[in-house]
């Protein structure tokens, strides 16, 4: 059955994103490696034909989606980060990469998406891109 986990999927745990998160973002040579190991171990969820994404947003990308496809439920979040963090419901605890966001961009509540998710067809669209340069960040 389950992970021995509640259902509705929102476990607390220590992994919460925190100020200092707020203009880190994972190395891309790093999100391909786990993009490439990925698709090794889970070819049915990340298909060889499935690049990573080339880039990553980047720090104050405004994005919007709607809550399951609903027009009239849109959903606005800006980007300020992005961290590889254990995903809490995957089978063997693996890590993720998820952009540290505010949602809604006026919060100063910091939250993770799927950066998986995010650049899916039908995942968060651009409103306005940052013009944050990122390339060297350590």
């Amino acid at each position: 059955s389950g992970f021995g986990m509640g259902m509705g999927g929102f476990e607390m745990d220590n992994d919460d994103p925190t100020p200092e998160d707020i203009g880190i973002f994972i190395p891309q040579e790093e999100l391909q490696a786990w993009w490439a190991d990925m698709q090794r171990k889970y070819p049915q969820v990340f298909p060889a034909s499935d690049p990573c994404p080339d880039r990553q947003w980047p720090k104050d990308t405004k994005i919007r989606t709607y809550f399951d496809g609903d027009r009239s439920k849109e959903m606005n979040a800006i980007i300020v980060g992005s961290k590889m963090t254990v995903e809490p419901l995957s089978p063997r605890g693996e890590v993720y990469p998820k952009y540290v966001v505010r949602c809604p961009p006026s919060s100063s509540e910091l939250s993770y998406i799927h950066l998986t998710e995010a650049h899916e067809e039908d995942g968060w669209v651009v409103v306005e891109e940052g013009s944050t340069n990122y390339d060297n960040v350590d």
